[in-house]
């Protein structure tokens, strides 16, 4: 067994701690997933030593996660709370250097399986918890409606401390990144079948609705180029009609007891209908609006969030609503808390890994060899972060300090350093 190895499997050890705490509500065992991450990440700047090079797209990740880092040191002193704007420098500081160690693990092809591996039983034990979790709360029986999943949610937040959306987005995630290295036909059916369980009694609309458009999303991307300019502008507003009509399908059913519709109970019901997110975005703009360079900091959302939301949304039931955290919105939390700064230092992370994404996408229309099938799902992933990023925190632009977090950047190495194999037909030769 090689260093490269042998570091992945302690990646790999360190996320299944993460998903197992996060499951219990055991989070001393982020200790020791943080402790094996550690040793893993050691062992790609030990393999750095042996090898004192880096490659052009190793370059790219280093210096936009040592930008992100920057910018997020830079803004600190300037937060409404000094304290947190500090620790949250130390936890992005250690991200950026686990996700670069990654990234210098995978530079072996054994190495990438063994983490591809490692994300298919990620994903597996996420969903079968979750099932067992359902089986322990309501016994062995189906659920018969949306408000008894979302009953059994609520009662696992407020007994165990046990959020189900972000392991459902973290099971999606794994299973995306890891499905392509199954062969044989079983293996598929059985990972296709526990996740899909897994995302049914989760009951995360967010993600579900992610993975439908995000779907929808690269299935259009890869043919759109293929199609004549008609069957575009087809597309584009079959699309546009559909959004139409099922936005008018979801007001008439939300307002019918509305009798008289002004702008305040119109927006009133879509506060209801968004389960309190409008009022957290709207919050998020204004609060942009007054400290728009460097933001107010990080974990300052809830600062004076009152005088910020409006005044539909003061209602008793709603803030109540609004203990999770965050603005629900990882574009929006990072305007109003990082400024922008670290919304242009997170973009630019975005772009480095969107390049090695069509990077990846060329190489598989150029050959199809099994190396360029590890990366076969990365458009639809990569996609499927952006599009969860408008609804949901956390991954790319979060804190640093969860599963979904360090799965999304150690993702994103798994990605970046899978696009360049077999460049120009020699075995790890890499291309700019």
């Amino acid at each position: 067994m090689t260093i490269s190895t042998v570091g992945v499997h302690a990646i790999v050890l360190a996320l299944l701690l993460l998903a197992l705490g996060a499951l219990t509500g055991q989070y001393v065992l982020g200790v020791g997933a943080r402790i094996l991450v550690l040793v893993g990440a050691s062992a790609g700047f030990i393999l750095l030593a042996k090898r004192p090079y880096l490659r052009r797209y190793e370059a790219r990740w280093a210096g936009a996660l040592a930008l992100w880092v920057a910018a997020v040191g830079v803004s600190a002193p300037f937060a409404v709370n000094i304290r947190e704007g500090l620790l949250d420098v130390g936890r992005q500081v250690f991200m950026a250097l686990a996700a670069f160690g990654v990234i210098l693990l995978l530079r072996d092809s054994p190495a990438r399986r063994a983490l591809a591996v490692g994300m298919v039983l990620l994903s597996g034990l996420v969903s079968a918890c979750i099932v067992v979790l359902w089986v322990a709360h309501n016994g062995w029986s189906f659920p018969r409606s949306a408000a008894e999943i979302q009953a059994f949610k609520g009662a696992l937040v407020v007994d165990r401390g046990i959020h189900l959306n972000p392991l459902a987005f973290c099971a999606t995630t794994a299973f995306m990144l890891g499905y392509p290295v199954l062969k044989a036909r079983w293996h598929r059916v059985w990972a296709v079948a526990l996740w899909l369980v897994g995302l049914a009694f989760s009951g995360s609309r967010g993600v579900l609705l992610s993975v439908l458009l995000s779907g929808l999303l690269t299935i259009l991307m890869r043919r759109w180029i293929m199609l004549h300019s008609v069957y575009r502008l087809a597309l584009v507003a079959l699309f546009l009609s559909g959004m139409a009509l099922l936005g008018l399908v979801e007001l008439d059913t939300s307002i019918t007891s509305v009798q008289a519709i002004d702008g305040a109970s119109l927006l009133r019901e879509l506060s209801d209908f968004s389960r309190g997110r409008l009022e957290l975005w709207i919050a998020a703009i204004r609060k942009f609006a007054e400290r728009p360079l460097l933001g107010w900091g990080v974990g300052s959302w809830n600062v004076d969030l009152g005088l910020y939301l409006p005044e539909y949304g003061r209602r008793r039931e709603v803030l109540e609503r609004l203990g999770s955290g965050a603005f629900h919105s990882a574009y929006l939390t990072a305007l109003a808390e990082r400024g922008l700064l670290g919304f242009g230092a997170g973009l630019l992370i975005v772009a480095v890994i969107g390049t090695q994404v069509r990077v990846s996408e060329n190489r598989k229309v150029a050959s199809a060899d099994s190396n360029t099938e590890l990366t076969s799902n990365a458009l639809l992933w990569f996609l499927f972060i952006l599009v969860r990023g408008f609804v949901e925190v956390g991954g790319i632009w979060g804190y640093a300090n969860s599963l979904a977090d360090f799965l999304v950047f150690f993702g994103a190495s798994y990605i970046i350093a899978s696009s360049h194999l077999l460049m120009r037909g020699r075995t790890g030769a890499e291309g700019a």
